[in-house]
Order: C-alpha cells, then structure tokens, then sequence
C-alpha cells in the first residue's frame, strides 16, 4: 500500500493524487488518502471524490504529528510491516520518489509532472468527472473544444484577504497577465480566453483584453461540480 496526505484544494490534491497512483502502479499495489486535514474545521474540503479516482482512505488514526520519529512509531502501530516515510524536499522534481518501496507514507505537494508523465493516459482518464457535463458547463466545454482555448486562472480570495496568505505568497500584477497573453499570441493562432478566478466580479471590472475573452463566473463555491 502506498498512502498519500491530502494538503490544499482540488488542484493541490489532483497531484498528490497523481504522485501517490504512479507509485501505487510501479508497486502494482493500492493506494490509500489520508484525509485527516480535509476534515479540519475550516480545512480545504476534499474533491477527489467528484472524480473517476481509485483509493482507500486511510485509517482514521494516522493524524498530524510533526516529528518523524513518531510518525514512524504511529505507521508501525497502524500497519505491518516496515513504513518508510517520505516528506517533500523541495518543489522540484526529486527522483527518489519514485524509488520509494511498497509501504510509503507521502508527505508533500509533489507538483512536477515528471512524477507522473509516464501515466498520461490513465490519469486523463481518472481525472474526469463523475457526473456528466450539463448545463452551461456543457455549453462552456463544448465552445473550448471548438476554438483555441487559453485557460487565464486568477487567485485572489485569502490571497488578498488573508494578512499571512499574502505575505507568503502576494499576488500577480495585471500586467503579468497581460504581458502572458502578449506572449502567447507570438506563439499559437488566434484564440479565445477563458478567465477563470475565486474573485470574478473584480476580474471582471480590472481585467481588460484585446482578445475575445469568456468570464467564467456560474460555478463558485459549492457549485462547482
């Protein structure tokens, strides 16, 4: 069994996930999610579950502890067996991820898509949606698929409302935007942009393009399925 720690939203957890499976196959064994942070009071929910994913969740005695001697104590008390405990490094690609034995615990974000590129297709296919598109999230997919589509992502939410959150991690002038469309242009043919963000009224309001551009504003919050 490999296991992984769920940390952030859907997109933080789609490559833990991902990192997690593509150990789980080199080892042709299960995976399994510890979901102890997505059940916190004021945690990130967890999403997985609207996608085609395969796992078990973990046993609910697997909590946060911060020292790794007791992590391994824990394991040990929990599962058989020898556990060999992995936290992240660093954010770029480290390759002894993928050489970790059966019976990993996997702590970290682990966003490298050299973790996973050998398992494209098998994602692809897990990561689509339980429930078939309708709506207008069926009209919104069906013009994406019949243009050339740029996806413009805008954070903002506790980015700007949280003192620590913007500290930590600020966010992006509008030029940055700008000057990335600027350079897509020198890139790929004429296309349409697709403005997707937790803020849409602002974006709508201060975000400006010369291109034909879609503000994707009917799925916020709990709505988003």
């Amino acid at each position: 069994m490999i296991v992984i720690k769920l940390i952030g939203g859907l997109g933080n957890q789609m490559f833990q996930y991902a990192v997690g499976r593509s150990l789980a196959e080199i080892h042709q064994t299960s995976l399994a999610l510890d979901t102890t942070d997505s059940q916190q009071l004021e945690a990130r929910p967890f999403d997985l579950g609207k996608l085609n994913v395969r796992f078990e969740i973990a046993d609910s005695k697997i909590v946060r502890v911060t020292q790794g001697n007791r992590w391994q104590r824990l394991l040990k008390r929990i599962f058989p067996g020898p556990w060999n405990l992995f936290f992240e490094k660093y954010f770029h690609f480290d390759d002894a991820v993928l050489k970790s034995p059966d019976q990993t615990y996997l702590v970290g974000f682990w966003q490298s898509e050299k973790y996973f590129a050998g398992n494209r297709t098998l994602l692809l296919k897990e990561f689509s949606p339980k429930n078939p598109l309708n709506g207008l999230n069926l009209e919104l997919s069906t013009k994406i698929n019949q243009t050339t589509a740029v996806s413009l992502h805008i954070r903002r939410g506790d980015y700007v409302t949280n003192l620590q959150a913007n500290q930590f991690h600020g966010i992006m002038a509008l030029d940055y935007y700008h000057e990335a469309l600027k350079y897509l242009k020198s890139k790929i043919p004429p296309f349409e942009v697709f403005v997707f963000s937790d803020d849409p009224k602002w974006v709508q309001e201060n975000l400006k393009t010369d291109y034909k551009t879609h503000y994707v504003i009917h799925n916020q919050d709990k709505n988003e399925e």
